[in-house]
C-alpha cells in the first residue's frame, strides 16, 4: 500500500525528529512504533516509488519535493542547535542586504 505525499511527509518528519534510542519513536492510536520500525516502514514506502531506476525517473520530482518538505522542517532547527553556542546567527528576508559591524 503506497501512501500519498501528505502521509509520506508526516512519516518522514516523524522519523527525522525521532530519537533512535527512545523505546517509542512514534505512536498512532494505540499502536506504538520504535525508531527501527518507523525507519523500515519509511524505507519500504520510498522503495515503492523509487526502488528501480525507472521508478525513480518516473517519480523524481515527487521524491525531491518530499525530501525538501521534510528537510525544510527539520534542518534549520538542527543547524541552529549546533551553531548557537559559538556563532551569532541572524535571519534576513530575501533581497535584504546584511550589514556586518
Amino acid at each position: 500500500m503506497a501512501l500519498d505525499n501528505t502521509q509520506l511527509v508526516l512519516m518522514g518528519k516523524a522519523l527525522a525528529k525521532a530519537q533512535p534510542t527512545a523505546p517509542v519513536a512514534y505512536s498512532y492510536g494505540d499502536e506504538k512504533f520504535s525508531y527501527t520500525q518507523l525507519n523500515e516502514a519509511f524505507r519500504n514506502e520510498i522503495n515503492e516509488i523509487a526502488g528501480t531506476y525507472s521508478l525513480f525517473r518516473e517519480n523524481k520530482n515527487r521524491i525531491f519535493k518530499l525530501f525538501e518538505e521534510i528537510i525544510d522542517d527539520v534542518l534549520p532547527v538542527r543547524v541552529m542547535e549546533m551553531y548557537k553556542n559559538f556563532a551569532e546567527i541572524k535571519t534576513f528576508n530575501q533581497g535584504d542586504k546584511p550589514i556586518f559591524t
